[in-house]
Order: C-alpha cells, then sequence, then structure tokens
C-alpha cells in the first residue's frame, strides 16, 4: 500500500520548526556555562579571599529557568521524552498511536495552562517592578520578571512543539525518527 504524499512546504516547515526549536536551546546550554562558572567564582572568593559572590545562590537558581524551559520544545521533538517501549510493542500500531496522540494532547493543555499562568505572574511581577532580593544589604539584584519572560517563552514553545508533534503524528511523520532524519519521514514528498 502505497503512503500518501507529503507537501514539499509541510516538509521545510518542519525542518523549519526543528531549527528554531534548537536555535532556542543554546540558551539553555549558555545558561549551564554560566552557572558553572558562576559557581567557580563563588568557590574560589569564598575559599581563598572570605568572600562570597553578591547574590550568586539567586542568580543560580533563576537561571535554572533558562536551562530547563528554553531547550524544553526541541527535547520534545528530537526523541527526549520518556516512552514505555515494553508496553507500546506489545500494542497495535492503531492502539499506540491512538495512547501517542491522547498523551501529546493532554501534555499540550498541560504546557498552555502553564503558558498562561507564566503570562499572569510575568504580568504582575513585572507591574510590581519586584527584584530578586528583598534583603536591604543585598549588593546586586535583577528584575525577576525577565525569567518570568523566559519561563512563559519556553512553556510557550512547548507548547508549541507538542502540537506540532500531533500534528506530525495525523500526516505520517513519526516523532520518532532517528537523530539526522527529523523532518523526512517515511512518505513520499510531492512537489
Amino acid at each position: 500500500m502505497k503512503n500518501k504524499a507529503i507537501p514539499v512546504w509541510l516538509l521545510k516547515f518542519d525542518r523549519g520548526m526543528f531549527r528554531v526549536m534548537k536555535g532556542v536551546s543554546y540558551v539553555g546550554g549558555f545558561a549551564v556555562i554560566v552557572v558553572m562558572l558562576m559557581s567557580l567564582i563563588d568557590v574560589i572568593l569564598a575559599k581563598l579571599f572570605h568572600s562570597a559572590l553578591p547574590s550568586a545562590t539567586e542568580w543560580v537558581t533563576y537561571l535554572n529557568i533558562l536551562i530547563v524551559y528554553p531547550p524544553f520544545a526541541y527535547v520534545q521533538l528530537e526523541r527526549g521524552h520518556t516512552r514505555v517501549d515494553l508496553f507500546e510493542g506489545k500494542m497495535s500500531h492503531a492502539v499506540s498511536k491512538t495512547i501517542r496522540i491522547i498523551s501529546l494532547l493532554l501534555a499540550t493543555a498541560v504546557m498552555a495552562f502553564l503558558t498562561q499562568r507564566g503570562y499572569v505572574v510575568t504580568m504582575s511581577k513585572f507591574l510590581s517592578g519586584e527584584s530578586s532580593s528583598v534583603d536591604a544589604f543585598a549588593k546586586m539584584s535583577f528584575k525577576i520578571w525577565i525569567f518570568g519572560v523566559v519561563y512563559t517563552v519556553g512553556c510557550g514553545l512547548g507548547t508549541i512543539s507538542f502540537l506540532w508533534s500531533v500534528v506530525r503524528e495525523f500526516i505520517g511523520l513519526s516523532i520518532y525518527e532517528p537523530k539526522g532524519q527529523e523532518g523526512t519521514g517515511d512518505k513520499e514528498v510531492s512537489e
């Protein structure tokens, strides 16, 4: 049985989606480097000079948002999520696909909710002008809403990636393709 051809524009959109999500994921990699350097500097200052890096704990805490949320969408599209292969291998293709679609739709709903809540909280922090430090003696403080924006955008991209995974399931581009083969699927390409 021959599969229906997938339009080239849809495959190009799919590849573009992967490129955008991958580009955004580099923000998380950069944040990891910053956290490592801050931790190193903080330890050196504490051990050698008996003085810690100002607000280092707060910075590292908030930088964890950058590590987790921007790369989330790419990790989801690139097989980074967990499946129970033992059970899925025993199911028929139709049951397996149905369960995948339902779970992707549920994940989309959860991420959409987190995006909406992130927006509400971020706007609240922005309007109040809340800073990271409540300590009057803190040497460094920063606006919390900046990290709220990162969280909200990361969750929004996660919502988009889950929705796109549902579309990929319906058009036949498997979301479980080997690395390097994303966006190719096993269907014909129509010009």
